[in-house]
């Protein structure tokens, strides 16, 4: 707040000039009944409005009732004028306009007083104080408009932190969201591995299973393409059961040999038929007739011998069960 120190000798001057002119307009100003003296002076204005003592005096009365712009208009008409009171206008206009804080018009004012009276002291201590108070206005309108910079900046730097704060909350949420998402994947990944391997260890489960169905089944079908066994056969063995002879003491070790015999018999037999069967078969599929036409003469002569042995053969092995005594002797020999 700028201190106003201005010398106010104004009134002094006005008094003194009206009392020679209006005694009630002196007296009532004396006793700072201003309204009073106000109205009087309105009324000699009206018979006469270029009074110049009128218009000064006017002018002090509304400067006394603080009405500074009606004050500065009655002193302003006085400085403009060629009156005698104009160096006394320029100093209450210079006041005014201290008051109204126009500053620059009142060093303007008090530089025309002193243009007027060099020598007027009030009026150049009142142009010193003035001029410094336009120095701390100018001042402080700096400080004032370096302070609403400053606050700008601060609201714009302000605004630049939201904006970066809400950037940065936005990027947080973002990644977040991504992590999840990342985390998401991972679990349903590791769902679809972990159910993966449930399904393939259920399935090895049953792996054990299928492998037994399907060997049972193997050796079902291994056993329905055997021939049946008969009761009291021995197995591999596709001829009757040989009974013990009861009337040898040593008949179990007869037994024995003679069965080993004809095992060896009907298996030689059964090759030689099998072989000879393949030869019909590898005949007919080259588009050959199968009789005997067809065959060499050593293959007519081993089937001979063949037919010739089953038929010594058979004819023992009947003999045998005719007399139900064995064929070969204790060595075994036929």
């Amino acid at each position: 707040m700028v201190k106003i120190y201005i010398v106010f000798l104004v009134a002094s001057f006005h008094v003194q000039a009206a009392i020679g002119t209006n005694y009630r307009i002196a007296k009532a100003y004396e006793k700072q009944d201003y309204n009073t003296a106000q109205q009087l002076l309105e009324a000699t204005l009206i018979e006469n409005s270029a009074n110049e003592q009128a218009l000064y005096n006017m002018a002090c009365i509304f400067y006394q009732k603080k009405e500074f712009a009606q004050a500065g208009d009655y002193f302003k008409k006085i400085a403009l004028s060629e009156s005698s009171h104009k160096e006394q206008a320029w100093f209450g206009l210079a006041n005014s306009l201290v008051q109204l804080m126009d500053l620059e018009g009142a060093l303007h004012g008090y530089e025309e007083v002193l243009n007027i009276n060099p020598d007027n002291e009030r009026a150049r201590k009142n142009y010193e104080i003035v001029k410094k108070m336009l120095e701390e206005q100018k001042e402080q309108k700096k400080q004032q408009q370096h302070k609403k910079e400053n606050e700008k900046n601060k609201q714009g730097d302000k605004q630049d932190q939201d904006n970066n704060d809400q950037q940065s909350e936005q990027q947080q949420q973002q990644d977040s969201g991504q992590d999840q998402q990342g985390q998401d994947n991972k679990e349903s990944q590791s769902n679809g591995d972990q159910q993966q391997q449930d399904k393939e260890s259920k399935g090895n489960d049953n792996q054990p299973n299928k492998q037994s169905e399907t060997d049972e089944q193997k050796k079902k079908k291994e056993s329905s393409g055997q021939p049946k066994q008969q009761p009291g056969q021995k197995p591999g063995n596709s001829g009757p059961e040989q009974k013990p002879d009861k009337k040898e003491p040593n008949g179990d070790k007869k037994q024995s040999a003679q069965q080993d015999a004809q095992q060896k018999q009907d298996g030689d037999a059964a090759t030689a038929q099998q072989q000879q069967g393949d030869a019909g078969q590898q005949s007919a599929q080259q588009g050959k007739p199968s009789g005997d036409e067809q065959l060499t003469s050593e293959e007519k002569r081993i089937l001979a011998l063949l037919a010739d042995y089953d038929k010594a053969h058979n004819k023992q092995l009947i003999q045998h069960y005719a007399h139900g005594q064995s064929g070969c002797d204790e060595e075994n020999n036929w």
